[in-house]
């Protein structure tokens, strides 16, 4: 699979939730590594991990925003996150261990929803 190249288009022009996205980014990007390896080894387990608090930690901020801007679609985004979190447990649930076809499951799962979410969702918070 090939790596997610950011766009521009990507940006809503708040630095803190444009990093972060562009971390988000970088962390499909190492799954993408994992994925393409012959054994995944421990480290499917750690970026899981790591992609599942870095959505909580990035969640929040991007609600602070949203709350501070008097955002009037707060609570549908807030539910988009919910709906997002809750599937990533859905899906660690599914197996005692995360093998290569679960952490590709969770990949492809968080790429489209994700890269959606952005282009989409959070440009209606697009700062000019």
């Amino acid at each position: 699979m090939a790596h997610v190249q950011w766009k521009d288009r990507y940006n809503i022009n708040y630095k803190e939730i444009d990093e972060q996205h562009k971390c988000l980014v970088a962390i499909m990007n190492r799954m993408i590594d994992i994925i393409g390896q012959d054994h995944p080894t421990d480290q499917t387990k750690e970026i899981f991990h790591q992609i599942c608090q870095y959505a909580l930690t990035h969640f929040a901020s991007e609600e602070r925003y949203m709350e501070a801007a008097g955002y009037p679609g707060l609570g549908r985004h807030k539910s988009q996150h919910a709906t997002f979190i809750d599937r990533l447990l859905e899906l660690n649930r599914t197996s005692d261990s995360l093998d290569a076809g679960l952490l590709e499951e969770i990949l492809v799962f968080v790429r489209r929803w994700y890269l959606n979410h952005i282009a989409i969702s959070d440009q209606e918070i697009r700062h000019p």
